[in-house]
């Protein structure tokens, strides 16, 4: 009698046991793909939540996300804040419903509320320490004094889009073609392909000036440096069609808790959507004005 009691209450309680909830699926689009798979499995061992992390190339897989695919994603996180529009106007993302990402610093938030930027590097003119004038403006950058000494990176990375279209936003098409027509005929060496081999072309005396991204996003509490200001950035959002929104909720609330960088709300900042809206008008100004 004892025996078939036990075995009752063992099958009852493993009628009403949850099975476990099957992994977040999340795509990390764009590049400095391995910091934020470890920020990712930091998070999993901090929850117990299991995740399946898909990594590529932020146009590939925005576009995956758009189209819908046979493994949806719960969460996007990209470089690109291009692409984070993109899926936001073509209906792939749903609104962030969370205090944390509702009180987050609105330069930084998607007008419609579809994601969030957790992370910048900001743009600024890197040179050597023995050379002057030691702070130029992007202006100065154009002008005879600056034949032969400066660098860029490709215009294809997004943080020199995102500079272009800040730029564009500030000054117009017209008065940003021709400052970037400037830099480019004051060029010491071919735009490099990445940031971190413009920073060593720097360090190295190939170039007397470079505008680069900082090498690390900035994080925890920052104040702004004044002046015109550009900036990369990392976003965050959740799949239309995400299988858990909940648990993709839980993510996105964790990584702006423990892993964004904060800004004072009052703080002035040009938007990051502004790298979206402009991103055509960046492309095809740098094809005109002969930026590769």
């Amino acid at each position: 009698m004892r025996l078939s009691l036990l075995l009752v209450v063992l099958l009852l309680a493993a009628c009403d046991a949850r099975p476990p909830s099957p992994p977040l699926v999340v795509f990390v689009a764009g590049v400095e793909q391995d910091r934020l798979e470890q920020m990712l499995e930091e998070f999993s061992a901090e929850s117990g939540m299991s995740l399946t992390v898909r990594t590529g190339a932020s146009a590939e897989l925005t576009d995956r996300l758009i189209n819908g695919s046979a493994e949806h994603a719960d969460i996007l996180i990209t470089n690109d804040i291009a692409d984070a529009l993109r899926a936001a106007e073509r209906g792939a993302l749903r609104p962030l419903q969370s205090d944390a990402a509702a009180a987050w610093h609105p330069s930084l938030r998607d007008p419609d509320g579809l994601w969030v930027a957790f992370e910048i590097w900001p743009r600024w003119i890197q040179h050597l320490s023995d050379v002057r004038p030691i702070n130029p403006t992007y202006e100065d950058l154009g002008t005879d004094a600056f034949s032969g000494r400066l660098c860029l990176s490709s215009a294809s990375l997004p943080g020199n889009r995102a500079l272009l279209a800040h730029l564009i936003e500030a000054n117009g098409v017209l008065d940003t073609e021709r400052l970037v027509r400037r830099w480019v005929r004051n060029l010491a060496e071919a735009p490099y392909a990445t940031d971190a081999e413009l920073r060593d072309a720097v360090r190295s005396g190939a170039c007397d000036y470079a505008i680069v991204s900082t090498a690390y996003p900035l994080a925890g509490n920052w104040r702004l440096a004044s002046g015109p200001y550009s900036y990369d950035a990392t976003a965050i959002g959740i799949g239309r069609h995400a299988a858990q929104p909940e648990l993709a909720h839980e993510l996105v609330d964790w990584v702006l808790e423990n892993k964004a960088v904060s800004i004072p709300g009052n703080a002035e900042l040009p938007a990051a959507a502004v790298a979206g809206w402009h991103d055509e008008e960046a492309r095809l100004l740098a094809e005109r004005a002969g930026y590769r």
